[in-house]
Formats: structure tokens, sequence, C-alpha cells
């Protein structure tokens, strides 16, 4: 539908309409489209617009919305980080549209089949929300069945393979006893051809830090102490203390630091109590995606790819926000993020990446994951690091 068009018309199941301020508010907007999401049929897009004023449900004004661009960008990054499972482009899209008068106005368009639902808001738990008319209600238990049912049905062997062996892997990951505690994070990619770990490339992907974009002496899942040796299901580099990295013959990752390494220590190399390293939490987790999207370049492979963290022991552990070189890091301020849950982190299930997503930029989807944990620190993505530009969605330390 043309802005022109929309005066007159009445909101219904597939059409609302929200005045700019609602911009205000994004999680607002993200309960609005996880609904549509869930009420959608798979055929005909429901369309959310931002800029319109109503009155008893009828547009009646365009007011438009003050840089729309920008707007843009931050509403679809939001969607793309609280809603789960990811949705996809042709699933939600955010788009910037002019009306007659030059005002500008976002829409969003939803539309999605049975094979992905259902979709929840996480944010402060879990909530899986539906449309009724022009309503927001909550699905029941008989609708959430009849979701997971249709979507494990459409679920192929593949991907079930992927997901398990993620789940496999964490739980190997977090059994196993530590003083300190261990971050974890596995990649895996269904239906990608084998990679050949033996290749001279391959070799090189894992023993040179620069070759997937990492620096030599920096936070990564190599740390200049790897040696590639063989294990039962394909090669194992580095060790937990310092960073290892196990990849299969399928190319999937799963890699474990231990939390000391994490730490953060000031000049002289004292150690803080329980205290992350912004810089090492940031640049450990994109090190591990640079190497996954190097192994995916390499495989000319469509395939998407699923991506799980873990952290345990992370009881009582700190993160304080922004970058250690700002002025007044530090400053009580500002806050100090903390994981208060007795039990361990894990984000599940999984993220869900598009190959062209890990393909390039590569940082922008360790991004959405570091996003997310700083979120479980009770800390906004705008706490993030400095050197990590949320514009060009890249990591960049010297």
């Amino acid at each position: 539908m043309r802005p022109d068009d929309l005066l007159g018309q009445r909101e219904h199941g597939l059409l609302e309409f929200k005045a700019a301020d609602a911009l205000k508010n994004l999680s607002k907007l993200a309960r609005e489209v996880v609904a549509m999401l869930n009420a959608s049929d798979g055929k005909a897009a429901a369309e959310l617009w931002i800029g319109v004023v109503e009155s008893e449900s009828m547009a009646v004004k365009l007011e438009g919305v003050e840089e729309a661009q920008r707007e843009q960008v931050r509403l679809r990054d939001h969607l793309v980080d609280t809603i789960e499972p990811r949705p996809s482009h042709e699933e939600v899209s955010v788009d910037e549209v002019a009306a007659g008068d030059g005002r500008r106005l976002l829409c969003v368009s939803v539309c999605c089949g049975a094979q992905r639902k259902p979709f929840a808001l996480n944010r402060d738990g879990r909530h899986y929300l539906t449309r009724v008319q022009s309503r927001i209600a909550l699905l029941t238990y008989d609708e959430l069945r009849d979701l997971w049912s249709a979507r494990s049905a459409s679920v192929g062997d593949d991907e079930r393979n992927a997901r398990a062996w993620l789940r496999t892997q964490r739980e190997n990951a977090c059994a196993k006893p530590s003083e300190v505690g261990v971050l974890w994070i596995g990649v895996a990619s269904p239906g990608r051809p084998p990679v050949d770990l033996n290749s001279e490339s391959v070799r090189r992907l894992l023993t040179v830090p620069n070759a997937t974009g990492n620096r030599v002496d920096g936070w990564t899942f190599l740390s200049g102490r790897g040696a590639v040796v063989p294990t039962q299901h394909g090669v194992r580099v580095g060790q937990v203390e310092w960073g290892a990295t196990d990849v299969t013959r399928d190319g999937w990752l799963s890699g474990s630091v231990s939390l000391e390494r994490l730490r953060y220590r000031d000049r002289r190399g004292v150690a803080s109590l329980n205290e992350f390293n912004p810089y090492a939490l940031v640049e450990y987790l994109t090190s591990v995606v640079r190497l996954a999207a190097a192994l995916a370049r390499m495989s000319h492979c469509d395939s998407d790819y699923y991506v799980s963290i873990a952290i345990t022991g992370a009881a009582e552990w700190v993160l304080w926000p922004y970058s250690p070189s700002s002025i007044g890091w530090k400053d009580s301020f500002h806050g100090i993020g903390r994981f208060d849950d007795s039990a361990d982190l894990v984000l599940d299930p999984p993220f869900e990446f598009k190959h062209a997503e890990l393909a390039e930029p590569s940082d922008a989807c360790a991004y959405r994951l570091l996003v997310r944990i700083y979120e479980s620190f009770h800390l906004g993505a705008d706490k993030l690091p400095r050197e990590f530009d949320p514009v060009s969605l890249r990591l960049m330390l010297d």
C-alpha cells in the first residue's frame, strides 16, 4: 500500500498504525512485530506503518518520521536483536517510504510461514504473542503446541543434527570441572560440504591469527599457541586455558576459553576479582566468528548457520560498560553490569545466520552475539567498547 492511500483506512489484522513517538519505545514495536509473525499465514503480508496518526483505529494524518533513515536502522537492529528465532529479511523488512508531500514514513512488512514459528520476544523472558484482529494476545498452550509441532515437522534431518551437535558440545564444555568457568561458542552449518583439514590453506587459517583478520597477540581462538592436533572427528588447535577450538570435517566449530583468560588485569598485571576485560570478551568471540566465516568462504556453500553460546561460572562476575581506553572508565555513575543468576549463562535456542551474513562482514554476526551477552549483564548495546563500531559493525583493535 502507498502512504497516500493510508488516510481513511482502518486498522485490522494485517494493518497497524503508529505515531512517530512510538519509536521512543522500540520494545513495544517489537511486540507488534512478534504478534504479526505468529499470526501470519505466510501468504499476505501484514504492515506496521510508523509516522501515521490514528483516531479510533483510523489513519487521520501522515506526520512522518524525523531522521527516518537513522530510525530505520535503529528499529531493524532492535528487531533482529530481540526476536527469536532471528527473522530473515523476507520475514521482516523495515523500509523508509516517501509520501507525496515528501514526508518520510517507516513501513515494517511481516510475512512468515509455519516452518519458523513460534516467534518470541526475548526481553525479560520469552514472550510468545499473536494478533487477534487488531489486538495483541499471548499464545495459548494449545496454540504453542500446534506451532511447535508444525515447526518440528518442517525441520530437516541436517538441521536437527546441527542443533543436536551444538547442544552436545555445549553440555560437554559446561560439564567439565573448572575453578573459574569457561566461555563456549559453537558454530554449525547443516548441509555444507566436508572441509579438507589437511590442506595448507585450512592449516594456515588455524595457525596464523592474521589469516582470519585477527591480531597476532590478541585474545583470539589461537592466542599464538596453536598446534593442530588430530581428534576423533577432526582437529583441535590451542588449549582451553588460552583458547581451544575444535573443527570437525564438516567445518563445524566448537571453541572454549577459560574465564581466567578473559579476566581484567591492570597495567601492572594485577588481576581484578571476577571482572571481565571487555576487550578480551569482545575479541575472543569475534575471532571465532571470523574463523567460521573464513571456512565458509572456502566451502562455496550457501547453507545457513546456527550459533550457540554459553558461559559457566558467570555468577557474581561483573562487566564494566564502555571501553577501557575511555576517559573515566569504571566511573561509578556509568553503572556496572552484573550477571546475578546462580545458573550458567546459556543463549538457547541457537542464533540463526544466513550464509551471506556470516560471509561479509562477519563481525556483524559477532556484534549480535555480544549484544545478547551484554544484555545478560543488564547492559545495552551502546555499552560495548567503542572499538566495536556500531555503524560499520566492525571490531577495530590496534
